[in-house]
């Protein structure tokens, strides 16, 4: 449930008085089924097309239409037009922290490699975190900087006409980062833990090359 919260805060929406609404591109249908299991949700998963920049694409949502839900996330800071106002969750137990950030990462969160030129020689994993709100953000940083992780500072983007920050981890911390949020999880995004799998073999792949390149050169001027 710390999970599931973590990511309707960052990605799920409530309207008028009783619904809540999650929806995802349907290649992530299988998380809505996930949740729809954890809370014993009777109604369907949908689908529908959906249009952006020019483009169609299919999507797929749920609408859970109960007051006592809606009324209950509300009381939790999670309220129509949350984005620019979501306030710190330091309610969730300490034990549940994690799951929660893990399903704020599966909102809005991203791994990557990290390009440039500088970078296109070796394999630097880079985590990131974004959110509207600068209070959200922060109570995020300040959680994985008591689980271990560089306390890193809180970036704006001033390029955008409305308030939008973010948080980069380095390689090790994202590392870190992977190690805790997956240890023992039932429930993430399949996705995005693929593509963070891939990212970290990738990375021990070119840790065991630069090792054995070392070797080599000790070897040889030996």
């Amino acid at each position: 449930m710390a999970y599931i919260l973590g990511y309707i805060a960052t990605d799920g929406c409530v309207s008028e008085e009783r619904v809540l609404r999650l929806g995802l591109t349907i290649k992530d249908e299988s998380l809505l089924y996930k949740i729809k299991k954890i809370m014993e949700f009777g109604g369907p998963v949908l689908r529908r097309i959906s249009r952006a920049s020019g483009k169609e694409y299919e999507s797929s949502y749920m609408n859970i239409y109960n007051r006592e839900i809606v009324k209950d996330l509300k009381e939790l800071g999670i309220v129509q037009n949350k984005t620019f106002i979501l306030g710190a969750f330091d309610f969730v137990p300490k034990e549940y922290e994690l799951d929660f950030i893990r399903g704020a990462f599966d909102g809005d969160g991203s791994v990557g490699r990290q390009g440039g030129e500088k970078c296109k020689n070796n394999y630097q994993i880079r985590v990131r975190f974004f959110s509207a709100s600068k209070a959200f953000l922060t109570y995020i940083r300040d959680v994985l900087t008591q689980n271990g992780l560089t306390d890193v500072k809180i970036y704006q983007d001033l390029k955008r006409k409305t308030n939008f920050y973010y948080i980069i981890y380095s390689t090790n911390d994202s590392i870190n980062f992977y190690n805790k949020i997956y240890n023992g999880a039932s429930i993430y995004l399949d996705r995005k833990k693929e593509k963070f799998d891939e990212l970290v073999s990738k990375r021990i792949e070119y840790e065991n090359l630069i090792k054995n390149k070392n070797k080599l050169k000790v070897l040889t001027e030996s």
